[in-house]
């Protein structure tokens, strides 16, 4: 009997071992500055989406629309914020509405970030916490490039 438990440990290691030689390696993303391209596959739908996200801070993605999205869940929720980019003028403070203050969202400003150095976020939590981020941008443009590389290879 044990040595029947022995000769099925030793047979199924062996087995282990030789699908995990057979396997390709994982190719690691490319990093530009703070930021990398990933695609996500949705298990049930096969689905997939391609993101550039933030080395540093694994709360930001950005779609490729060019929405830049800050999850906030669990970490007190945005009650309002501004954005600037560079040396450019500040937006306008925005104020989420109740509900919706799980995730902070820059929109629409994909050309922009292609060419920025830097993205500066303040603002205030739902719980009066203040929110100062900033963002070095430096390499965004290749991280971008590369998600849409990843995308067309992955369609």
């Amino acid at each position: 009997m044990i040595r029947g438990l022995a000769i099925a440990s030793v047979l199924f290691l062996a087995v282990n071992m030789a699908s995990a030689q057979t396997k390709a390696p994982t190719k690691k993303p490319v990093r530009h500055g703070d930021w990398f391209a990933k695609v996500l596959i949705d298990k049930m739908t096969d689905a997939k989406e391609c993101l550039v996200l933030n080395a540093k801070d694994p709360y930001v993605s950005v779609d490729p629309v060019g929405r830049l999205d800050i999850n906030y869940r669990g970490r007190g929720g945005v009650a309002g914020y501004q954005y600037r980019i560079d040396s450019n003028p500040a937006s306008p403070y925005q104020l989420l509405p109740p509900g919706r203050t799980d995730v902070l969202s820059v929109s629409d400003v994909r050309d922009e970030f292609n060419s920025a150095r830097r993205l500066l976020i303040q603002g205030e939590t739902v719980l009066g916490r203040p929110i100062s981020l900033e963002y070095d941008m430096r390499g965004f443009d290749k991280a971008r490039a590369d998600a849409t590389k990843l995308c067309e290879g992955a369609a």
